[in-house]
């Protein structure tokens, strides 16, 4: 099996060992969770499941109402079941095999293959390395981020939520905006808030037009100031050309806005339990979660370890004192401000136990006064070592990473709720466009063996300890 791109002079052949390994693993894993919850609904699925069982009935007008996405997933999981039964009737004609939850997590986990192809495909294209063996590697360590991994053995929306985020960004890269639009379409029918990273992608392309007109790669020594100034003065003088070449967006866009319009918001469905708020501490905890899932990287990295952020801090203060100590207080204020007001604490995360951040918050944040306020060292540490990492080791240019912050804050802030599962596009964003760990083979080993371990681990806790509600209802521990 090959699978190449003349342009990009990419080429899969199936002796790659990585896609081997992955796929005979992942195979396994996938039977060894059917063989223990095949018939076992886990928390979500509850709903997934049963709305695709109601289109592969036919019953398209149906709708439970509890669902908050719109039915991407659902016409992706009927299509796959009919092309399954297609397969097997030639096999077993005189069997009508039903849509099955077991067929419908097989989908999820056959995607693990195409994820690790696109990955490979943007790192390729934006690290512009001749090293496949790291860009290989660094597919890996995506593929396999834990939190995600897990998620390709049930049927949820994350899987072709975020492979579909991906290509509309990859296809962007090769600067076929049409195709990239018409997926940012279905990626918003799969899940709304996709529209967040199809703007970006906008964003992002007519960041890619400026400086390819300019002939430049954005100066370092810029000003945030001037770049903003200078993006917004190509994009007024050249606007005739971005429209002819960037269209689709604003196609995508002008639908949005429609939907929103007739649905009244972006919730579909249960809107009871996803009021937005503005949740700023979201953003701290997403850095946090950024640093574990890259902890060799940022540890063992010059440019981001805690003793150059210790440095940083020191060697400033000497320069200027005055100026720098108004500048942390003022940062640490807003800071203690902000975790004061606006730290959320949603009924879900209390009063479901299955999850791994319903102990996080009550054995950790909340379990004395002042805890969330002791964690802010570590949130200013890991917002240092993110923006050092993109500006500094992979020189993206200071528009750039404004573009990214505010796209993810547009994600994560209106959430009241703590999901980790709402961190995995932009966490992927950032990674893509980080180049610190291919510089170091010994760093993506690591990262690699610790990304692994917690899979193993999770994996492992999720299948062997279940445990039973008083109702008689069988709980299992998860992301």
């Amino acid at each position: 099996m090959k699978i190449q791109n003349n342009n990009s002079k990419l080429t899969f052949s199936i002796n790659n060992r990585y896609l081997i390994a992955l796929s005979i693993v992942s195979s396994f894993i996938f039977s060894v969770f059917n063989q223990h919850i095949s018939t076992e609904l886990v928390v979500d699925e509850l709903f997934h499941y049963r709305q695709t069982k109601t289109y592969c009935q036919y019953k398209f007008s149906e709708w439970d109402d509890k669902i908050t996405t719109l039915p991407g997933l659902y016409v992706l999981g009927f299509l796959y079941n009919q092309m399954i039964n297609f397969i097997l009737s030639i096999v077993y004609p005189k069997t009508l095999h039903e849509c099955s939850l077991p067929i419908l997590r097989s989908f999820n986990t056959i995607l693990l293959v195409f994820n690790f192809i696109i990955f490979y495909k943007i790192i390729q294209f934006n690290s512009q390395r001749n090293n496949r063996n790291s860009i290989y590697q660094k597919s890996l360590l995506l593929v396999l981020l834990p939190i995600y991994y897990f998620f390709h053995y049930l049927y949820y929306t994350d899987v072709p939520s975020t492979l579909s985020v991906l290509l509309v960004y990859y296809y962007s890269l090769k600067k076929q905006y049409f195709v990239s639009s018409m997926i940012g379409i279905y990626s918003v029918f799969i899940r709304q808030t996709n529209i967040i990273w199809v703007f970006f992608t906008a964003l992002t392309s007519i960041l890619t037009l400026q400086q390819e007109k300019e002939n430049s790669n954005s100066n370092q020594e810029s000003s945030l100031f001037n770049e903003i100034v200078s993006f917004i003065r190509f994009t007024i003088k050249n606007l005739l050309t971005i429209v002819s070449l960037l269209w689709g967006y604003i196609l995508v866009g002008i639908m949005f806005l429609v939907f929103l319009k007739v649905n009244g918001g972006i919730v579909v469905g249960d809107k009871g339990n996803h009021e937005s708020s503005l949740h700023f501490v979201q953003l701290f905890y997403f850095s946090v979660f950024t640093l574990v899932f890259t902890l060799p990287s940022n540890l063992l990295s010059s440019e981001t370890s805690p003793l150059r952020f210790i440095n940083t801090i020191t060697q400033n203060l000497k320069r200027s004192s005055i100026k720098f100590i108004t500048l942390y207080s003022l940062v640490l204020s807003v800071m203690v401000f902000l975790v004061k007001k606006f730290t959320y604490i949603h009924i879900f995360i209390l009063s479901d136990n299955r999850h791994y951040v319903f102990y996080l918050f009550n054995r950790i944040i909340l379990k004395y006064t002042y805890s969330r306020y002791a964690l802010i060292p570590l949130y200013c540490y890991c917002i240092w070592s993110m923006w050092v990492s993109l500006t500094r080791t992979s020189k993206k240019s200071k528009i750039w990473c404004i573009f990214y912050i505010l796209c993810t804050i547009a994600v994560l802030l209106p959430s009241p709720l703590v999901e980790p599962r709402y961190y995995i596009v932009p966490f992927f964003i950032y990674q893509l466009n980080n180049y610190t760990d291919l510089q170091s083979p010994k760093l993506l080993t690591l990262n690699i063996i610790l990304t692994i371990f917690i899979n193993i681990i999770t994996i492992y806790v999720f299948i062997t300890f279940p445990f039973q509600y008083p109702d008689g209802s069988v709980g299992r521990f998860f992301w």
